[in-house]
């Protein structure tokens, strides 16, 4: 069940995880604070997709 949706899910968190990153990148150059709350968020699920 969960290997059927695998690639599908991996792909999805892929794109969304990307997007995040270069909304991060956007938001950066506004304010650092705002970086600093959603970076260890991003290290999160970047760590997560090597378990995937």
């Amino acid at each position: 069940m969960a290997q059927k949706k695998e690639p599908f899910i991996k792909a999805i968190i892929f794109s969304l995880f990307f997007i995040a990153t270069l909304s991060m990148l956007l938001f950066s150059t506004f304010s650092n604070i705002k970086f600093l709350y959603f970076a260890p968020f991003i290290v999160f699920l970047f760590y997560h997709l090597s378990f995937i």
